[in-house]
């Protein structure tokens, strides 16, 4: 607020109610912003003012809250068609060859059914501690009534959507809201047209896969475990809930068991981990392929520091050394159009490699060694963006786009 003059105002934490108080007053001209709740604002006499943070949405607003009406948004068709999981968009291809090859295939709307987390992971803004004493202070998971997310999902499939889309597992050892959930759907008739795709925080328990699978439609119906990495003690430092590889093992036994896809995502490049200790994951990733083939997608991202994460906050407790530090360290990365989300990461590990860091450039040398790994063994890239490739097709594939993709762009320009 100080240091940018374009900034007039920040609503910290959740915003409905302040913003909507804040856009009556601008349009009835007052100039006292003093009782819009969750707002830093400049007063012309006394500099940055921050308001009282008094609104953080629990239940009864999250009733009353709507996210389905695409038609408030300009080009929605665009955001129905084209954005679907993994993400991934191939600059110079069309969007309908894009989102054939690199996603799902499915159209998939991003379903809130709660807000909040449990847990603290290295690398999340979004956890628990973050959230409390910095963002919205959040002291507890609130959960969505089964009315309004029923509500959302009539009006999204109205809009010509597909399939919903959880990323919101706050609480793995009691499942038993999602589980009611499920059987409200098949109560209103919704069952086996529906496709749905679960990221889990934890590992779901039986009866969660049991009730998936007799609600969702065969066609898509996907359930995403997430161990980041082979090691468990590495696991154990970094994931706020913590699981065993033989619980995660046994868990992807019952899934497929049950005819439900599963999605495994990992990572790599983070805080105890080193380029001996990643091989571990390397034999987790081809342990699922033997075992369970390629007809599922193993993901593997890298993560980029976000303002917030417990690892951002205290770099050195989890033994990194970050670039990012301020709003202006944020803006400056994020506005480079080298930048990239894979690539351009805002942290390094000092002794991650044998080899030593180049001196001149240890954060983008850390980067460039990272996504050499992950182009060697995790590359995942399959024309059916539902599958995993073997890494060296994965390449081929990746390759040949970006030709594909580079010739298209100079014809168009």
């Amino acid at each position: 607020m100080r240091d940018f003059d374009c900034v007039d105002g920040v609503i910290r934490g959740d915003s409905e109610v302040p913003l909507l108080e804040l856009v009556k007053k601008i349009k009835a001209g007052e100039k006292d912003l003093r009782n819009v709740p969750n707002l830093s604002w400049k007063d012309g006499r006394n500099g940055v003012v921050s308001n009282e943070m008094t609104y953080c949405a629990d239940e009864g607003m999250l009733n009353e809250l709507r996210f389905a009406n695409m038609g408030l948004l300009e080009n929605y068709k665009t955001y129905i068609d084209y954005v679907s999981l993994p993400f991934i968009v191939v600059k110079g291809i069309p969007k309908k060859l894009n989102f054939k090859m690199f996603t799902a295939r499915e159209k998939l709307f991003p379903l809130t059914v709660g807000r909040g987390c449990a847990f603290d992971c290295t690398w999340c803004g979004g956890s628990f501690n973050p959230q409390k004493d910095y963002i919205s202070c959040r002291k507890k998971v609130a959960w969505r009534p089964y009315e309004a997310v029923v509500a959302d999902i009539k009006l999204a499939l109205d809009y010509g959507y597909e399939a919903m889309y959880t990323v919101f597992d706050p609480t793995p050892d009691d499942q038993s809201y999602f589980v009611g959930l499920f059987r409200r759907i098949r109560e209103e008739g919704l069952a086996k047209k529906l496709g749905w795709m679960h990221e889990a925080t934890g590992l779901t328990s039986k009866e969660f896969v049991d009730e998936f699978s007799e609600t969702f439609s065969e066609k898509f119906r996907v359930i995403a475990f997430s161990p980041e990495t082979g090691s468990e003690e590495i696991r154990r430092r970094n994931k706020g809930y913590f699981f065993s590889n033989a619980e995660l093992f046994e868990m992807l036994d019952y899934t497929t068991s049950k005819k439900v896809n599963v999605e495994v995502f990992f990572t790599y490049g983070i805080p105890g981990e080193n380029e001996e200790r990643i091989k571990e994951t390397y034999r987790m990733r081809s342990e699922i392929v033997k075992k369970y083939g390629r007809r599922n997608c193993l993901r593997a991202l890298s993560i980029e520091i976000e303002p917030g994460a417990p690892w951002q906050i205290e770099p050195e407790k989890y033994g990194i050394v970050i670039s990012r530090r301020t709003f202006a360290d944020f803006l400056k990365a994020h506005s480079r159009r080298t930048a990239g989300t894979y690539t351009d990461l805002g942290y390094y590990i000092t002794d991650y490699f044998k080899e030593p860091l180049d001196p001149k450039d240890p954060e983008g040398d850390f980067s460039k060694r990272l996504q050499e790994i992950k182009c060697k063994h995790f590359c995942f890239i399959h024309p059916d963006g539902r599958k995993t490739a073997s890494p060296f097709w994965g390449r081929m594939l990746c390759r040949t786009t970006h030709f594909i993709g580079s010739i298209l762009m100079k014809d168009r320009s």
